[in-house]
């Protein structure tokens, strides 16, 4: 269990640095993948996992590699 919230928080912790350096704001990735401003914040927070699904669409909409997500 502490190994998947470690990764858990590694992706939001990064997902959180990327939208910033993208001057990407949370409402609008969530806009953009169909989810509430309030799963991007949960994802962001490591309070919930991220789907492998919406994880390749993040990546699809931010224009990433899914790496970067795990760096």
């Amino acid at each position: 269990m502490t190994c998947v919230k470690t990764n858990e928080n590694l992706i939001g912790k990064n997902l959180e640095k990327i939208l910033k350096l993208k001057s990407i704001k949370q409402v609008e990735l969530a806009e953009k993948l169909g989810v509430s401003e309030a799963t991007i914040s949960r994802w962001i927070h490591g309070i919930h996992p991220v789907p492998t699904r919406q994880r390749k669409k993040i990546c699809t909409v931010l224009k990433i590699q899914e790496y970067r997500l795990f760096e």
